[in-house]
Formats: C-alpha cells, structure tokens, sequence
C-alpha cells in the first residue's frame, strides 16, 4: 500500500450511531465493522459510546497512567477535597462542568471522563461523589413528583430523565471503584431521595457501606446545610459534627409561599445553588481521614449480579452501553484474558464478542474492527478523554 493510501485509510472515521442501527432495525445491532468508508461527524459526542469503551479500557489494561491519583473529586464544584489533596503535594484529579463542559456524566465523552479517572486511582485512593441533587431534593418534589413510592419521579420531565440517568451511571462507575478497591464517599442533602435510586440501592445491599449525617455549616458553609454521607470506610463516621444553631442566620436559600388551595409550599431561591459547595474546612477534614486512618480495602473480585442490558443508564446521544457494564463487571471477574485476547488472533477474532458479553450475533468486532478503532480519527480525541488536568 502507498503512502497515499495509507493516508486515506488512516483517516476514515467510524459511522455515528445512526449509520451503524438503521431507525427500520428492531434489534440492538452492537458494534458493528463498517467496511465502506464513512463519511461521519468529527464530534466525539458522535462517536459510537461501544467503541469508546472498548478502547478506553483496553488502553487501562496494558498503559500504565502517568498520574494515579489519591483521590478522584467527581462534581468538584470549588475542588475542596481535591485542593486539600493537592495541597499536601498528593494526586487528584476534580470533574466538574463548571471547571470543564466535557465532564457532564451524561454525556458519552463525559461519561468516559468520569470512568477514565477512576481507572487511573491507586488502591485505596477515594472516589469523593456529590451528585447533582436538584431533582432529587425535597425543595424539588412538587416539580419532579419523587416520593418514597415513586422515587424515578416524572419521567416525562428532562431534568428528572437527566437525573435517574445520572445516578444510574454513576452506579456503574462506583462498581468499577469497589472492582479496583477505592474507597468512595457519596454526598447528598439529608432528605434526598437519591440513595433510594433502584441502581445505588441495590449497589448498597451488596457493597458494606456505612452511613453519617452531619451538617456542612459546622465546617464553614454559610448555612446548616444537612447532609447525609454513604461510604465505604467506617471512618466516615468521624465527620459527624452536632448543630450549633446560634452560629447561623435565618437562611434565604429557600423560599415560602401558598398554592391556590391554601396549601403551603416553598421554592428553592437564587442563593440555594451557592449552598452546594463544599467549605475547605470540609474537604481538609476528608483528606486527614481517608489517607490515615481508612481501612485497607480489598478489591472485590467476584460479584453476584444479574445481567442485564442497563438500559436506564444508556446514554441519550447513543445506543447504549452493555459492553460497558460487561466489561467493567467481566474485567474484574477475571473472565478478561486480556494477553490472550491480544496475542492471539484466534482471541481477537472470536474473543471480542465473548468478552463483551455479546451474541454472536451482534458482534461484528473482529480484529479488523479493532484495527480501524485504534487507526482512525477517534485516536485523537480520546486524548480529551484520559488526560485530565492534575
């Protein structure tokens, strides 16, 4: 082959979604091979979320990171617990839309953002997580009708879509932490109903966990601000703080009004979204805990889990994601022979698939398949996606 052609083979892009599953098609077609050159958007977000995966992965196999981080600050905010990390010359690594619009977990490219850095924490690190709580909190119940007996709320409304979306992804990736032995802390307001997501629910029933409830105005914050935390150290347990009240003023984060009928109600005001973020105090004090006094953890090799497609986590832009949840439950089962798959081109040809967790019939991703991933223009980009800033 020329150089020429060699050139024009190494810029053909992979067909977006909508190529590789025709809208006439009833069937979840994977991730196909498309011999033909096709002519696709240059948009990561456009990118098939599978392949994506597949490689992101395989690239954590066999690359060593050139970070591992002490510690993975997931909807940073202001980067209290990542700050604190850094501060004392540590690694860490802080996702936030506010610091980079491509760390929106709901997106493929964010999704794999968040997954990326988790993969690149050292054993015992920490995963600190304050999922997006807006249509999850008490404030927001009239808005998106989540209660104890309906907590996936109005499915009819985007910002309730985007949430049980975001906790159902963000299972997966606490799965993925619990596979690697990091420690992870959860964080929501005291009456969220996020923790009751059937997703983090079940993850809870099988992961030991332990749980606090303290209020974030006892470390700085403007308000009371109570909170419940969820992780997998006891030690978390040590940031309880008891209320002292005459410390703060009346809040103005919400406000009160009546409906109609008389009934009263109240409203999240413009200062309520200042209350989500972490005081330095806070974050300081999760450092101290986590790096000396947690527990060793032992990484989890085997899980009792029923297969299932994941759907209710499958991205909005994409096809969805089964090879994702197959492969971060499959890698860490050791049913991954990743040297085999590798350096055989019986395990590249035949392999694939089966590691995938996919049919024979929906896996069209040999060896050549493979090829055209790490040769295109998708290698570009997925340096947006595994280099985080430090």
């Amino acid at each position: 082959m020329g150089k020429r052609d060699r050139k024009k083979g190494l810029n053909k892009a992979i067909a977006t979604d909508d190529e590789l599953c025709p809208k006439n098609k009833d069937d979840d077609c994977g991730p196909y091979f498309i011999p033909q050159r096709v002519r696709g958007p240059r948009n990561p977000g456009c990118i098939p979320f599978r392949l994506w995966a597949i490689i992101v992965l395989m690239q954590r196999a066999f690359v060593q990171p050139a970070a591992l981080y002490d510690c993975a600050d997931l909807f940073a905010g202001q980067c209290a617990v990542s700050k604190a990390y850094k501060a004392q010359n540590m690694m860490a690594c802080a996702l936030d839309t506010e610091i980079d619009p491509r760390d929106d977990i709901n997106t493929s490219q964010g999704f794999l953002r968040f997954l990326w850095a988790v993969l690149c924490c050292k054993p015992d690190a920490v995963l600190v997580a304050g999922i997006l709580c807006s249509s999850w909190s008490i404030v927001n119940r009239g808005t998106s009708q989540r209660s104890e007996h309906n907590i996936l709320g109005n499915r009819t409304r985007p910002s309730v879509v985007h949430g049980n979306l975001m906790v159902s992804r963000m299972t997966l990736i606490l799965y993925a932490a619990r596979f690697l032995g990091i420690h992870w802390l959860l964080e929501n307001p005291s009456q969220s109903l996020l923790f009751d997501h059937p997703r983090l629910k079940t993850f809870l029933q099988h992961a030991e966990n332990w749980e606090c409830r303290t209020h974030l105005g006892m470390y700085g914050a403007p308000t009371w601000k109570p909170v419940k935390l969820v992780s997998s150290d006891p030690v978390v347990e040590k940031l309880y703080r008891t209320l002292d009240r005459s410390l703060f003023e009346p809040s103005n984060s919400t406000v009160k009004y009546q409906t109609a009928d008389g009934r009263p109600k109240f409203q999240g005001s413009r200062h309520l979204k200042a209350t989500q973020v972490y005081p330095p105090r806070f974050g300081r004090r999760v450092f101290q805990l986590f790096t000396k006094e947690a527990h060793h953890l032992t990484p989890v090799e085997t899980i009792d889990y029923t297969p299932d497609a994941w759907e209710d986590a499958k991205p909005l832009d994409c096809q969805g994601i089964t090879c994702m949840y197959a492969a971060i439950f499959q890698k860490y089962n050791g049913t991954l022979e990743f040297q085999t798959v590798f350096f055989t081109l019986h395990g590249l040809f035949y392999g694939m698939p089966q590691m995938l967790g996919m049919s024979g019939s929906h896996a069209r991703f040999g060896m050549f398949g493979l090829v055209r991933c790490i040769y295109c223009t998708v290698w570009t980009h997925l340096g947006d996606v595994w280099v985080l800033d430090v």
